[in-house]
């Protein structure tokens, strides 16, 4: 097996960012995702002029503000001129729209000299039909690689020519994190060819308290993502780590 590690939320800020960079360094994460409308943009940044990381573009539609001017994005913002995590409202939202907002996003992480390694959704807005369409037409523009979701999304990206992830494993989240959770999770793609597992480390920081329901369960996320057990795991299994850089 193949296994792709991704620790999404890159971006979110400082505490994410370093949690994250040290999951690259003595864990086992492989890749991450960023974004690129929160406080720690810039921060993140920086940290990849610093070391070699692989990160992709964490599209966001569900939280904080756009980037694009709110009267030109109408159907995807709501009274105050902000994202809103309504994944209904998204699926029929206009596409010139959708597209306008996740262009603006792609040029500001490209503006720094980084290009992407692959595309993924925060709140995995590809349940949104019109969203994912339109991140597919930019991924096969820009020859990207996405995440893999559910069958539908595996099926549009095929029919595209767009290279995938093929298994996405999204259940290693929650209250109750072990080792063994993540353990078992992996373990539902025993023997599959290529598979991406969702992550969320962290060190917890005044942002993630104040803004993330998903807060102190990051750090424990870092603690098993780095721990002994687990890399034994990996190599007593014959795991292969690899990033999305490795099948762009």
């Amino acid at each position: 097996m193949k296994l792709i590690v991704n620790a999404d939320d890159f971006g979110m800020s400082t505490g994410v960012n370093y949690g994250i960079l040290e999951c690259f360094k003595n864990g086992i994460v492989t890749s991450t995702s960023m974004m690129v409308n929160t406080p720690g943009f810039e921060h993140g940044i920086e940290l990849m002029k610093e070391n070699k990381l692989d990160v992709g573009i964490h599209f966001v539609l569900t939280i904080r503000n756009p980037l694009t001017n709110p009267i030109e994005i109408p159907s995807i913002v709501n009274e105050k001129g902000e994202f809103e995590h309504n994944i209904k409202k998204l699926d029929s939202a206009n596409k010139d729209e959708i597209r306008l907002e996740l262009m603006a996003q792609l040029n500001k992480f490209m503006n720094t000299g980084f290009t992407p390694s692959h595309i993924d959704f925060h709140h995995e807005v590809n349940f949104a039909k019109n969203a994912l369409e339109v991140a597919i037409e930019i991924a096969k523009e820009y020859n990207l690689p996405m995440r893999a979701f559910e069958p539908n999304s595996i099926s549009k990206m095929n029919d595209a020519g767009v290279k995938h992830s093929k298994r996405f494993l999204y259940e290693f989240t929650g209250k109750e994190l072990t080792i063994e959770k993540f353990i078992t999770e992996v373990n539902k793609a025993k023997g599959e060819e290529l598979v991406e597992i969702m992550t969320h480390p962290a060190y917890l920081d005044t942002y993630l308290q104040n803004f993330s329901s998903y807060n102190s369960q990051r750090i424990k996320e870092l603690e098993i993502l780095t721990s002994e057990e687990v890399k034994n795991f990996i190599k007593e299994n014959e795991i292969e780590l690899i990033s999305f850089g490795d099948i762009r």
